[in-house]
């Protein structure tokens, strides 16, 4: 009896389970205005560029807040203006600018929120941003040398695959013929 008890409940779990985890259907107008139309993937150069540039009007002595505005306006028809909007609204609404990219993990790696967090703990922000940079600058310097080594390799490789196909197309097919009349 305790058997057939304990698996009513948990069939009666798992239903409040999944009408819980269910959500409202979005509408078609909500579905085709969510389609993100083109790439909107935000590039290491650019992330790079907005870093030093951060880093140099906060250096000057112009507020976070103004100077995310001015990037803003630098970039408004760009990808990263979605980005930097966000930064603006949340350093707005109290939050740290740390936690802010923190919660952009497609646009901002880890090690760069991490050391920007050093500035929320007493480092300067225009150092914390300026390393971020220059660390961003070194990776992508470093993976651009990695794709250049490997050309030469992989061009070896496609040219002997070629061969080894003509001898097997070609030269293997008159081999057999030859021997074959032997």
């Amino acid at each position: 009896m305790t058997t057939v008890i304990r698996k009513s409940r948990t069939a009666k779990n798992r239903r409040q389970t999944r009408s819980k985890s269910r959500q409202p259907q979005k509408s078609l107008w909500e579905r085709i205005n969510s389609i993100e139309i083109g790439s909107k993937k935000i590039k290491r150069a650019e992330l790079i560029s907005f870093s030093r540039e951060l880093s140099t009007l906060i250096d000057a002595g112009i507020g976070i807040d103004s100077a995310l505005k001015l990037l803003l306006e630098q970039r408004a028809n760009t990808p990263f203006a979605d980005v930097i909007f966000k930064l603006k609204e949340d350093l707005n609404a109290g939050v740290t600018i740390a936690e802010s990219m923190n919660s952009q993990p497609k646009v901002f790696p880890h090690i760069y929120v991490r050391t920007v967090s050093s500035a929320d703990r007493g480092a300067p922000l225009t150092r914390a941003l300026n390393q971020a940079a220059d660390f961003l600058d070194s990776a992508q310097s470093a993976m651009a040398q990695a794709k250049r080594a490997m050309i030469y390799p992989m061009m070896i490789v496609f040219v002997g695959i070629g061969i080894v196909i003509m001898l097997l197309t070609v030269s293997l097919p008159q081999m057999i013929g030859l021997f074959e009349t032997m």
